[in-house]
């Protein structure tokens, strides 16, 4: 090869490199394949053409090339890449086969540490990752990518620890170290810290919608309810076509009971991806109701539906006639509910349950009103009780109290005690606490229904049988997590539930000051001091 050839492949290489650097990819990896086709055992135009290919997300092509850059010369740094390559193939034990064999010759390199690191936590195995992340820091103490991801991995199990790595890599200048810290506080409920440092940040992006919906619902949280929405205002003006802004903004209006408001940004949930099922003829707001045929089915979980089912008789009362499909376990309490989707034919208008408040312009609840309860004169006071929501279900770990604590803090009082929880309830608390078992033998939501007005009094948690409670007007006791669901409100009661009680926690996942405040108010309830 001549002088003038040789300089020619140099400079070509540069290049190539020089556009993959500035993440002109598709070009960079043009050039390398013109190059390769003067020179097919090239080693370093087969590794940049395999960096190009991976950063285009095709990990799979990009094993080939770097491959074929080993084949060709035998570095490792080209099996480093090979072994990204795997990595980002969903393939991180291979990853690790190869990182592994390269660190035995080479056992103070951060690269080989740190992307061992990330293969142990794409593989699962968050110990491995978290020794290979800490190994990294000991020979690169300022590696902001070590640092971030250290942090995320122990953003759960230690937030404390997990703040300072976010501190330390923010300083380092990691792009997103201090909006992940500012995020951590949050779920520490942290809440000024949060909110002081998001402000710093906007300071400085102020055209960051997502930093203006993070601090929105940051203070929201505060309750500074004013600035929350000012806060939502601005990161729906900058990215318009949001649903999650906009669905948050109408949280908050109903949370504050603004109904009107709360409702037309309600419909921004419709938006997101498996919400809106594929029926013809779908609802649009503005749309009349009016002597049509409608078809009202359910959207969301089992107590929006028992919830929203209020409504259905100002719709019969509007609509030429109704066909309402609940989900099928709810089938047994309304006398005409459907099992299964109808024809197309037989309406006009498919209306989801949640639309109803804002299709019949409602700005009002209309809450069923409290019963008068049941008197207990000669005999122990039945007290129906649910403390665990199913583990499937959003939040259900937040909601849930420990039942040995909960029977724990009604020791003493005179109640018959009767578990509602379908799953059963251990057979040592039975005994321990004189419980009835009234859940396990429980069919449908119909005998729920029965079984429940033969009680005087109920507890709950945050779950489908406080909204059947609710609808049927009984009296009582709601205890909630700090962060609880829109519909609960602010207040001591709900309005769309006036019979609950509400206990809400003062500190995030802690249920002794609710707890103690229900044992305080049935005393005085039920004159059992």
């Amino acid at each position: 090869m001549s002088t003038e050839n040789t300089l020619s492949l140099e400079d070509s290489l540069q290049i190539a490199l020089t556009l993959y650097n500035r993440g002109d990819f598709q070009n960079s990896l043009s050039l390398c394949t013109q190059i390769l086709s003067l020179f097919p055992h090239c080693s370093d135009a087969w590794n940049i053409a395999g960096l190009n290919v991976l950063a285009l997300k095709l990990p799979d092509k990009a094993i080939g090339y770097f491959t074929e850059a080993y084949t060709h010369r035998a570095l490792p740094s080209y099996l480093t890449n090979l072994a990204e390559a795997h990595r980002h193939n969903h393939e991180p034990r291979e990853s690790i086969r190869i990182l592994a064999a390269l660190l035995e010759h080479d056992s103070c390199n951060p690269l080989l540490l740190y992307n061992l690191a990330r293969a142990f936590q794409d593989a699962g195995d968050p110990q491995e990752s978290l020794r290979f992340y800490q190994k990294t820091l000991q020979y690169a103490p300022e590696d902001r990518d070590a640092l971030y991801n250290l942090a995320n991995l122990l953003s759960c199990s230690s937030p404390k620890e997990a703040l300072e790595f976010y501190q330390k890599a923010a300083m380092l200048g990691h792009p997103y170290a201090a909006q992940n810290q500012a995020r951590l506080l949050v779920e520490m409920d942290l809440l000024e810290e949060a909110l002081a440092l998001y402000r710093s940040l906007l300071a400085k992006e102020e055209k960051n919608h997502e930093l203006w919906f993070n601090y929105a619902n940051a203070l929201a949280l505060h309750a500074s309810y004013a600035q929350a929405k000012e806060a939502y205002q601005k990161a729906i003006h900058l990215s318009p076509r949001s649903s999650a802004y906009r669905l948050n903004l109408a949280y908050l209006h109903l949370r504050l009971g603004e109904l009107g408001a709360g409702f037309e940004l309600y419909e921004a949930r419709r938006e997101l991806e498996g919400v809106t099922p594929n029926l013809s003829s779908l609802w649009q707001p503005g749309e009349s109701l009016e002597g049509k045929r409608i078809l009202l089915y359910h959207e969301q979980g089992l107590g929006d539906t028992l919830m929203f089912s209020r409504f259905i008789p100002l719709l019969e009362a509007k609509a030429s006639s109704v066909l309402f499909l609940p989900q099928r376990p709810l089938t047994p309490l309304f006398t005409k509910a459907l099992i299964e989707l109808p024809p197309k034919e037989s309406y006009d208008i498919a209306l989801p349950l949640p639309s109803l408040p804002l299709a019949l312009h409602l700005t009002s609840p209309l809450a069923p009103p409290p019963k008068e309860s049941r008197r207990a004169l000669s005999r122990r006071i039945k007290v129906g009780f649910v403390c665990a929501s199913h583990s499937n279900f959003p939040g259900a770990k937040e909601k849930s109290i420990d039942p040995r604590i909960l029977l724990e803090s009604l020791q003493g009082l005179p109640f018959a005690l009767h578990s509602f929880q379908v799953e059963g309830i251990d057979v040592s608390l039975i005994e321990a606490f004189g419980l009835v078992d009234i859940g396990s033998t429980l069919r449908d939501f119909k005998e729920t229904q029965e079984s429940l007005l033969e009680m005087d009094y109920f507890i709950t948690i945050d779950t489908a049988i406080a909204h059947l409670i609710g609808n049927l007007g009984m009296e009582a006791a709601l205890l909630l997590p700090k962060r609880a669901d829109w519909r609960w409100e602010i207040k001591e009661h709900s309005s769309w539930h006036p019979s609950l009680r509400l206990f809400r926690q003062v500190c995030l996942g802690s249920w002794e000051e609710p707890l103690s405040e229900l044992r305080e108010y049935l005393e005085e309830r039920w004159n059992a001091k």
